[in-house]
């Protein structure tokens, strides 16, 4: 089967993903400094809330049904070198009858800015399609910026995460587990009203199945 690039890349500037944003210099972005350990940054993330984007709440057609927006969203990372991340991006979305069907994609996300690594470049799909969006889209792939950092659990790895981009209009919050306290909920919306970005416009899309 062959893919049409021009749908394909769109779905990448979107989505689960995720991740398309401007290049510009942390001083300009980043109201703090802190460095982030790949290491403790891998494993599974939850896409616990994210501001609404035309990629996963819009719907599609699969077998004839139409399918809504994008649920129970996960991330999943793996360190592959001391500056590069596989990333394997998974979604659910839900028919009118309840019929469930899963997307996913993986990509290759690539630290800029060593050692502090809150700056990474992220191309998606095979080969040819990471090539093209390195070598053709935003210089060198699109940008994925962390603007807030948990502690790290018990298991070694960050608690949570915040990710957006230059111009602040979107926002991706990402949990270790699928669902969240207030209170933690609370310190994530602190943090990111703290750094300027659009919390009032966050949507929360864990479900219980």
């Amino acid at each position: 089967m062959r893919l049409s690039l021009k749908p394909f890349l769109a779905f990448l500037v979107g989505g689960a993903a995720l991740f398309t944003f401007v290049t510009a210099s942390l001083a300009e972005v980043f109201t703090d400094t802190f460095e982030v350990d790949l290491e403790q940054y891998a494993g599974l993330w939850y896409d616990t809330a994210r501001t609404p984007n035309r990629f996963q709440d819009n719907t599609i057609t699969k077998d004839g049904k139409e399918f809504g927006a994008c649920l129970n969203s996960t991330a999943n990372y793996t360190v592959s070198s001391p500056s590069s991340i596989d990333v394997l991006n998974r979604c659910l979305r839900r028919a009118a009858d309840g019929t469930l069907t899963e997307e996913t994609i993986t990509g290759i996300a690539l630290a800029q800015n060593d050692p502090q690594n809150r700056k990474l470049k992220i191309a998606f799909g095979g080969g040819v399609a990471r090539f093209i969006q390195r070598a053709f889209v935003s210089s060198g792939g699109f940008d994925y910026w962390i603007f807030c950092l948990g502690p790290v659990n018990g298991d070694g790895l960050y608690d949570w995460a915040v990710v957006s981009g230059e111009d602040k209009e979107f926002i991706f919050v990402l949990t270790r587990e699928q669902f969240i306290s207030d209170d933690l909920k609370q310190e994530i919306l602190a943090c990111s009203a703290q750094q300027g970005l659009p919390v009032e416009k966050l949507i929360y899309t864990q479900e219980k199945l």
